[in-house]
């Protein structure tokens, strides 16, 4: 969620909303930055001092809630960093990327000149963030391209995160070095998954979604070296037009060769960036794609590997496979069709993303029995 301050003209910078005088003085205490409604004013509390802010800043007690982090930048746009009431929270360290899979929600161009944030800020940013926070997930792009400020962040949320747990989305291909696995290892977390996609079964099926030569060989590499220190790791396969006929070998091979990963998630697409672009190479009906899923996912529970489907709305799915199905999209991006509201499983359904709906032109096919 993202909201315009007209007439602030500051800097930047992250901060939290103060709801009473206890939370001011904690706030002040702590150093924290925060906005708070004083002496008919509304003011924005920083290290030196505070900030008078335009009356439309009111409307952030009614829009946010407490314990929610937010930035505001030297153009008085606020984003939320993160929310109090979801188990959904992300901080993107880039979106740099050293590959371009052909079916990636975000852009080439945001993958290739977009930034990298700083230790520093990534550490300001998790000073904010309560402590008894469940899950957050650390993503890009690629993080790991941050090399030796990645592992600085690694060794922070190590000393000072001991209850939330972190999912780490990589394609894995950095820890095909093993020195730098090791040294991963070395700093790792106390709780931490890594979420790493395969889209084919060899080098020449995945690389070609990819379009990364080395990558399959680099990201399976990876896997094993990361396996070898005990640490978690998802497989995320994102289902388009270009694997779903072989979707059944690459379980056979996860099966095989990569049998200690925690488990395998199958993904429906979200049609932005690089996905939108080939849309017509990659789209893949839901409904299609959970069918031909099948083999697959039967294969990989056969041998003890659990399975998710991700980003499927029920009634793409046959009711035997519902209780795989994950309320997997963040929340702002979730859309239902008119005719769900006739739905009688709408609430444990995880809808479909906003620019699925809208590229695809899909529509609802409620449940009724």
């Amino acid at each position: 969620m993202s909201k315009y301050i007209k007439g602030y003209s500051d800097d930047g910078y992250i901060f939290k909303i103060c709801f009473n005088e206890n939370e001011h003085i904690g706030y002040m205490q702590t150093g924290l930055n925060h906005i708070y409604k004083q002496d008919g004013e509304i003011r924005l509390y920083t290290y030196d001092g505070y900030i008078i802010m335009p009356d439309c800043a009111g409307e952030l007690f009614e829009e946010f809630n407490e314990n929610d982090v937010l930035a505001i930048d030297d153009r008085g746009i606020v984003s939320t960093l993160y929310s109090a009431d979801s188990d959904d929270n992300a901080i993107v360290l880039t979106m740099q990327c050293n590959s371009n899979c052909i079916m990636c929600p975000c852009s080439e161009n945001s993958r290739r000149y977009a930034n990298k944030v700083s230790p520093e800020y990534v550490k300001e940013v998790l000073r904010y963030i309560p402590e008894w926070a469940k899950y957050i997930t650390i993503t890009g792009g690629e993080p790991t391209l941050l090399r030796d400020d990645f592992f600085e962040i690694m060794e922070h949320i190590k000393e000072t995160r001991k209850e939330t747990h972190f999912q780490l989305l990589t394609n894995g291909r950095a820890f095909g070095d093993y020195s730098f696995a090791k040294h991963f290892a070395e700093c790792l977390p106390v709780s931490i998954e890594l979420g790493i996609p395969l889209y084919g079964y060899n080098e020449e099926t995945h690389d070609k979604i990819t379009q990364t030569k080395g990558s399959f060989k680099q990201a399976v590499i990876g896997i094993h070296n990361l396996l070898h220190y005990n640490i978690d790791v998802e497989i995320r396969i994102v289902l388009t037009r270009q694997n779903i006929d072989y979707v059944e070998k690459i379980a056979a091979y996860i099966a095989k060769y990569l049998c200690g990963v925690r488990c395998v998630n199958l993904m429906g697409l979200e049609l932005m960036g690089n996905a939108a672009k080939n849309m017509a190479d990659v789209w893949l009906p839901y409904e299609e794609a959970a069918e031909k899923s099948e083999k697959a996912i039967r294969k990989l529970v056969n041998c003890g590997i659990d399975v998710q489907l991700y980003n499927f709305p029920l009634c793409a799915v046959k009711r035997e496979y519902w209780d795989i199905c994950s309320k997997s999209i963040s929340d702002y991006k979730i859309r239902y069709d008119d005719v769900c509201s006739e739905c009688k499983v709408r609430e444990i359904c995880g809808g479909i993303f906003d620019s699925t709906k809208r590229m695809a032109k899909i529509t609802g096919n409620p449940i009724r029995d």
